[in-house]
């Protein structure tokens, strides 16, 4: 049964909350993939390109792509790395973090509404256990490639 499947389970909770949070964010004019860069920013602000690709599970391309937009909209800003000219460390400008503030508060207004009555020691067990399950996978991804 497929509700029985780890790598199911994963995947129709990713789509439905990538639809519900791409929905609500609509109105704030950003593309697929951006809000999820922002919010990264708002943490690693200074990151490298690199850096935003892992940290969000984006490629490499998708992040060249994303980047150069958020960079004419007025959210972020690029500087070339003193020790190699080849990378740019990523900023958020003073409009990219008031934006990025705001994707974080629909996205944690949406976590409020899944969560719903379930009790903060199941919400941290559970938070626990996908990070585990997210480790184990990063160690697998790097052994088979």
């Amino acid at each position: 049964m497929l509700d029985q499947e780890l790598h199911y389970l994963l995947m129709v909770g990713y789509n439905l909350g990538s639809r519900a949070i791409t929905s609500r964010i609509a109105d704030t004019g950003l593309l697929p993939g951006q809000p999820k860069i922002l919010e990264y920013l708002m943490e690693h602000d200074g990151c490298t390109q690199k850096e935003i690709s892992e940290g969000c599970g984006l490629d490499k391309s998708t992040i060249a792509i994303l980047l150069p937009k958020l960079d004419k909209a007025g959210l972020i800003r690029r500087e070339s790395c003193s020790t190699d000219r080849r990378f740019f460390h990523v900023y958020l400008t003073a409009e990219g973090k008031k934006m990025g503030t705001q994707v974080r508060q629909i996205c944690a207004s949406w976590d409020e509404e899944v969560w719903g009555n379930l009790p903060p020691s199941e919400r941290e067990a559970f938070l626990d256990t996908l990070r585990a399950l997210i480790r184990q996978m990063k160690e697998l991804s790097r052994s088979h490639t």
